[in-house]
């Protein structure tokens, strides 16, 4: 649990990082899909 929290916690840090919005997990979806 300690793991995934830290991982979601990590990717929507540097998606909002990334991109400057306040909604990473749009991002996060579109990447997954393109990917």
């Amino acid at each position: 649990a300690l793991r995934h929290s830290l991982q979601d916690r990590l990717s929507k840090g540097a998606a909002a990082q990334s991109s400057g919005k306040g909604r990473p997990e749009e991002i996060y979806m579109k990447l997954r899909t393109s990917a």
